[in-house]
């Protein structure tokens, strides 16, 4: 019978992953093409937030995280499905030696949120900073798995069948070897603390601001962007002007270079000036043209959380910032030049132009530090709704034994 819902099951997530494959990849498209219409139905839902606590096989390395991917599956023997983010310590932990503890979290340890959640156990000791937050840690004797002692509950993991591949995620089914706490650790913390002992759930996190909140660097990049879309504008309208009066500029009188020409070098050079109409500053134009355009993936990405759209963003105005002091330079060398047949006076058009260069130079320099965070947020930002897709109980305790 067992074995019968094993495969049924694994077949169930196995067609879900194939189908997920086929209709365009992993969750990050599926949850992208959706927030840009509305939201999902699943964000409507409250997840019970859960840790899973591992070692290696050697009962080094131990980590927690937070897990909103877990799901009872069936009642007799008692079994749960595990969303584990591939590449993460936890993940790599729990496939090698096929276990892991689930700790179900209470209200107080949403504290805790960005360290369990938002840090690698690669990159931080999180068994150290629990400590140093004043977090109370136990590690078994048998395995060394760390536990937290005021968690509500916990449930010993063991891997019943060979994960399944779902995009970003592998879906393990594990069986439930033993449990502690429950109702008991309820009374326990209850007694400990001043405020009532409530299990997690990410609705709690909401409200807190913890997860799913706005991009704090977004605004960032939505004004740099903005600013470079509308100084990008203001420097093709000083192109056109400085165009504008170099070519209309005549040649008779007025002395200068044009003065000393002749009449037929005058007629030619009017010639050539309508046919091709070039201007030393020509280059401005095509510039503005690429900064407006860089502006308006600037303001896509973050409109729509795009982090592609921001890294194009940010590689441009990686470039901008040589191409901006560059032609700023060259622009400040141009009004001590005096080309021939030049009788307009241009120097104001060219240190407009100068002006607004360095001003792009400035913007570029600001639009690499926010849009390097907001892609980061917007990943993170991804990852959090990664965790809102679980399917799970409401309650975090067992479903009752059936008579």
């Amino acid at each position: 019978m067992l074995g019968g819902r094993l495969h049924s099951g694994m077949s169930g997530i196995a067609q879900a992953a194939a189908a997920a494959r086929q209709t365009g990849g992993d969750a990050a498209i599926d949850s992208a093409a959706q927030q840009q219409q509305q939201p999902p139905p699943y964000a409507q839902l409250s997840m019970p937030v859960y840790s899973l606590a591992t070692v290696d096989p050697s009962g080094s390395s131990p980590t927690m995280n937070l897990v909103t991917y877990a799901a009872p599956i069936s009642l007799e023997p008692r079994h749960f499905a595990l969303g584990l983010f591939v590449g993460t310590l936890s993940w790599q932990n729990m496939l090698a030696t096929r276990s892991g503890v689930l700790q179900v979290l209470g209200e107080q340890h949403a504290a805790l949120f960005d360290l369990l959640g938002r840090t690698s156990g690669r990159d931080v000791d999180k068994l150290r900073e629990l400590a140093a937050r004043g977090a109370q840690v136990t590690r078994r004797t048998a395995d060394g798995v760390p536990l937290l002692d005021d968690s509500l509950g916990w449930m010993q993991l063991r891997i019943a069948a060979d994960p399944v591949k779902c995009g970003n995620h592998d879906v393990v089914i594990c069986e439930v070897v033993e449990f502690g706490g429950g109702a008991a650790a309820l009374q326990t913390v209850q007694a400990a603390s001043t405020h009532p002992a409530r299990p997690l759930y990410t609705a709690h996190l909401r409200q807190l601001g913890l997860i799913l909140a706005s991009l704090s660097s977004g605004g960032g990049v939505l004004l740099v962007a903005s600013l470079q879309l509308v100084i990008g504008l203001a420097l093709l309208g000083v192109y056109e002007g400085y165009k504008t009066s170099y070519l209309s500029s005549g040649f008779g009188g007025g002395g200068g270079e044009a003065g000393a020409l002749s009449e037929e070098a005058q007629r030619q050079l009017a010639a050539e000036r309508a046919i091709f109409l070039h201007t030393p500053l020509d280059f401005l134009f095509w510039f503005s043209c690429l900064c407006q355009i860089s502006a308006l993936f600037g303001l896509a990405g973050i409109f729509t959380s795009q982090p592609t759209l921001c890294t194009i963003f940010f590689a441009y105005n990686l470039v901008q910032t040589v191409l901006s002091l560059s032609f700023f330079v060259d622009v400040l060398a141009d009004k001590h030049i005096k080309y021939v047949g030049q009788m307009a006076n241009v120097a104001g058009y060219e240190q407009a132009a100068a002006g607004l260069l360095f001003t792009i130079f400035a913007l570029s320099i600001a639009s690499l530090y926010f849009t390097v965070r907001a892609v980061g947020e917007i990943k993170q930002k991804q990852r959090e709704s990664y965790h809102e897709m679980a399917v799970v109980s409401d309650a975090l305790q067992f479903e009752p034994d059936l008579p």
